[in-house]
């Protein structure tokens, strides 16, 4: 993929929030639910010369193999304006803490269910309550790093990731809540783009 091909399928709003962020040099937590194509927007931020970082199942690793876009999620220091990192969940917090100190952006599923008890929070979404991780919470609360939703949904009309990029959400002001408030109009309107519906009664505790 070259960026002038992936300029002409992407719509990007609230990149002045993006912009805004880095400036106070501490890394952001750029969080999403699995909605668009994720990993493609992340390319195409890394070609327009930020610094990107993902972060991977462990579990997942040996599957990815069979992924397409495995070699982007392994590239780094890659002759290209932007650099992309792969980070693991679960070993590598230094990496994340790492990648924040370099000021890089580092993207971060919240819409999985916890894997461990002691950090989760119970949310509202789409009338239901369900069990989020917070660990990129914690993170971000010790860190000082911003957390900055977004969700990319697909047009299928006009073949084009319209990504929306929100307010930053302050860890020790706010709560895990509004985030989750930011995403679910967008995927109301676009429910087609948001690929963890197969997973949504996993999430659930009010059944």
């Amino acid at each position: 993929w070259r960026l002038s091909d992936l300029e002409k399928h992407f719509v990007i709003q609230g990149i002045e929030n993006l912009e805004k962020e880095l400036k106070k040099g501490k890394g952001i937590i750029f969080t999403s639910v699995h909605s668009g194509d994720t990993l493609l927007f992340m390319y195409f931020l890394a070609l327009k010369g930020y610094k990107i970082y993902g972060l991977f199942d462990k579990n997942l690793e040996k599957a990815e193999s069979a992924n397409p876009l495995v070699k982007f999620a392994k590239m780094k220091d890659e002759k290209i304006s932007g650099k992309i990192g792969k980070i693991y969940a679960g070993r590598e917090l230094r990496g994340i803490y790492d990648a924040l100190k370099e000021n890089g952006i580092l993207f971060w599923m919240v819409d999985l269910p916890s894997s461990n008890s002691k950090r989760k929070e119970n949310v509202s979404f789409f009338h239901r309550k369900i069990s989020v991780s917070t660990s990129f919470w914690n993170v971000a609360s010790r860190t000082g790093s911003s957390v900055l939703p977004h969700i990319a949904v697909y047009d299928f009309q006009t073949n084009r990731h319209n990504v929306h990029i929100g307010n930053p959400v302050d860890p020790n002001k706010d709560s895990v809540q509004d985030l989750f408030n930011f995403f679910e109009p967008y995927i109301r309107k676009a429910p087609d783009s948001w690929i963890i519906w197969y997973i949504f009664d996993m999430l659930r505790i009010d059944a």
